[in-house]
């Protein structure tokens, strides 16, 4: 998909903002780069988590649609019954159950549970 720079920037902080204005004050975003974003739901279970991506993917895809823009979101979220050891292997994890999503086709939400 192309966008001119201007464009992308606007898509991004769209995003941005959307996810932003959709979760808790003790919630955390984060642009991991390109067109990736993780957000961190402290002391939130599964079904929760389920509630929050399906309202922040519904208000996404309804400004990708009023903006004409070509976009899908694929979402990989993991509930952590114990985290891993590092930071970097939480953000493996869920980069994989992400890109699992992306495989399953375009706009699907995939959701894991990690440490059972």
């Amino acid at each position: 998909m192309y966008f001119k720079s201007q464009s992308f920037d606007t898509l991004l902080r769209s995003v941005a903002n959307t996810l932003d204005e959709n979760i808790r004050t003790t919630d955390i975003v984060a642009r991991l780069g390109g067109d990736e974003f993780a957000i961190l739901l402290p002391e939130t279970g599964p079904e929760p988590a389920e509630v929050i991506t399906h309202k922040i993917q519904k208000v996404n895809l309804d400004t990708m649609e009023k903006n004409e823009w070509p976009v899908t979101f694929s979402i990989g979220v993991v509930t952590f019954v114990s985290p891993p050891s590092t930071v970097d292997e939480m953000l493996k994890i869920s980069d994989g159950v992400m890109y699992s999503a992306k495989k399953n086709g375009k706009n699907e939400i995939k959701y894991e549970m990690f440490g059972k």
